[in-house]
């Protein structure tokens, strides 16, 4: 059977993560948002099942250098900061085949073993998705036969779920984004990846 390809859109700079404040124990929101991302993608690119990774980048602190090293499957797609998610991702989508999935780049206390238990019962249906803790936003989206229809964006999950995506129930870990600084402590409660536990200095950096 084909592996998935996972879609992973990210951004970073002053635009990202806007209703964070500018600076959270001194760091800059977009450093966050950037640590945020490549915590998911590390999750992403470590799940057993997906053999490639697309990572949707437009302004972004990411250090392409240390995708390269540490995550030999992922590709970056550089599109212009005008570029919408939901165009950027339909893309990213036309440039595989077999089935796709969708990972929001801001989850990061998302883990190897959350994806998997997502994909494997995402395996089970033609379309599904993740909602947030909220129920408000979609945090992955799921195609078996890859083809996307994508509406990301507020209340995503209504029109996700009008399109014809299933939710699924999936691990906390696996719909903890982070928006606000309440996010944030939830996602610090169920433990962070090692760039956003460096970035907030929870630990030294690598």
């Amino acid at each position: 059977m084909t592996g998935w390809t996972a879609i992973v859109p990210v951004k970073g700079g002053a635009r990202a993560k806007s209703r964070l404040p500018e600076q959270i124990g001194g760091v800059p929101r977009g450093v966050l948002a950037a640590a945020f991302s490549a915590d998911t993608i590390a999750a992403v690119a470590a799940t057993p099942g997906i053999d490639k990774v697309l990572v949707i980048a437009g302004v972004s602190e990411l250090d392409e250098a240390w995708l390269g090293e540490a995550c030999p499957r992922v590709r970056m797609l550089r599109q212009g900061s005008s570029a919408g998610l939901n165009a950027a991702v339909r893309h990213a989508a036309t440039l595989v085949t077999g089935p796709v999935a969708v990972v929001l780049g801001d989850l990061p206390s998302l883990r190897p073993d959350d994806l998997a238990a997502v994909l494997a019962d995402a395996q089970k249906r033609p379309r599904s998705m993740v909602g947030d803790v909220a129920c408000h936003g979609t945090t992955m989206l799921m195609a078996r036969d890859g083809r996307l229809a994508a509406s990301f964006g507020p209340r995503s999950f209504t029109r996700h779920g009008r399109a014809g995506y299933v939710e699924l129930d999936a691990p906390i870990r696996a719909r903890a984004d982070v928006d606000t600084v309440a996010d944030l402590e939830r996602a610090h409660r169920l433990g962070v990846g090692m760039r956003t536990a460096a970035a907030l200095g929870l630990v030294s950096a690598a």
